[in-house]
């Protein structure tokens, strides 16, 4: 038992078991003007373990918030969720999301909020960590931006997209709002304003055409007229997969299994013929066509992704580095001998392949973690 829980320590510490999902911490007040912190949160499917249960499939996990005031727990609460898919393909699919929120009151402080998911199936679980600030409301308040089908801190649209903010006003005056998208380089690209009459508390949706920016990172402000009150929220704009500098990230991947001229013709190709290009190459490389799943391609994006995040030096992306070329080639060693600290010697590793009787060394010359393979050549 405690080898199993050594080695379940090891594969979290490695990331193997680490659960990725993003969350969107944000604070309103009810009518009693009291403090309640929303949390959304958004975990892509494939990161969660889904059993067969009779013709669906089912997912279990518990999530929970603590609130923690100078080290201290102060506050938080703990549920228990599920998600039931009718189909598999859905289930394994990184575009598609669990979605839902958490609601918790709260009091006027300075707080540390954990947000924990445990996958009920399996043993990943993931944690988000956020510095709070809750006021108290003394005259005239505007929320934090919230924007609708945000996946943490990135958007994925093509068209539009909605944002809100609630508005809190004790006097209930008539008030004169302005709201803005602009850059880091302070370009503004979008603004608009209204007028309302806040009876003590309203919420106020903004429609924004995107259709028109580019991939980039945005800050959308809302702001009273005439006065210092104003609220912010950062967001990555990604366009859909296929128009997006993701798809060319990932047809750059391809390099160890496509020819430069096909790499290049993706490249150069529209939107619409991408999606003929790019289904037809994986077509052409599915072991089983009859069904959905592409076992190839789940495995080759699944080596690349693992290569991106363990794999990874101060110069360059895991799946270009040395050892992540020999992991996407050959998958996971049999075995891996490490030497960090030896006296008279750099830092190496060897990779052991025994059923493809291969051997392969690696040494981080500099000390920086960016091993390069010397042996054997030219790989």
């Amino acid at each position: 038992m405690f080898n199993l829980l050594v080695m379940m320590y090891i594969l979290w510490i490695l990331g193997i078991y680490y659960m990725n999902f993003k969350a969107d911490f944000n604070i309103y007040y009810d009518d009693n003007f009291l403090p309640h912190i929303k949390v959304k949160y958004s975990i892509p499917l494939n990161q969660i373990n889904f059993i067969k249960m009779g013709g669906k499939y089912e997912a279990k996990y518990r999530i929970s918030i603590i609130l923690s005031e100078r080290g201290k727990q102060i506050g938080g609460d703990e549920w228990e969720r599920a998600y039931i898919s009718d189909n598999y393909l859905h289930t394994v699919d990184s575009k598609n999301f669990i979605k839902d929120s958490i609601d918790i009151p709260t009091k006027y402080g300075r707080y540390t909020a954990y947000l924990k998911i445990w996958d009920k199936n399996s043993q990943r679980y993931g944690e988000i960590k956020k510095a709070l600030n809750v006021d108290s409301i003394k005259g005239f308040y505007i929320s934090n931006p919230g924007i609708k089908n945000a996946y943490g801190d990135t958007v994925y649209s093509d068209t539009f997209i909605t944002a809100s903010v609630n508005i809190y006003d004790k006097s209930s005056r008539i008030s004169h709002i302005k709201w803005q998208l602009s850059n880091g380089d302070k370009k503004i690209f979008i603004k608009g304003d209204t007028t309302l009459t806040i009876n003590l508390h309203r919420t106020l949706n903004v429609i924004l055409p995107v259709k028109h920016l580019i991939e980039d990172e945005y800050i959308l402000t809302f702001q009273k007229l005439g006065e210092d009150v104003k609220s912010q929220s950062k967001f990555y704009l990604e366009r859909p997969f296929f128009e997006s500098k993701r798809f060319l990230e990932r047809i750059n991947e391809l390099t160890y299994i496509a020819s430069q001229a096909v790499i290049d013709s993706l490249k150069r190709a529209s939107p619409e013929t991408r999606i003929k290009l790019w289904k037809s190459f994986w077509k052409e490389k599915d072991p089983t066509p009859s069904t959905e799943k592409n076992e190839v391609k789940d495995e080759y994006f699944g080596r690349i992704d693992y290569a991106n995040t363990h794999f990874k030096s101060p110069f360059l992306p895991g799946w270009k580095t040395d050892m992540g070329k020999i992991y996407i080639k050959f998958g996971p060693p049999d075995e891996i001998e490490k030497h960090p600290f030896e006296l008279n010697s750099k830092p190496y590793e060897i990779w052991y392949y025994y059923k493809k009787g291969m051997k392969f060394i690696f040494v981080d010359n500099y000390n920086l973690g960016h091993y390069t393979l010397v042996y054997p050549r030219g790989f």
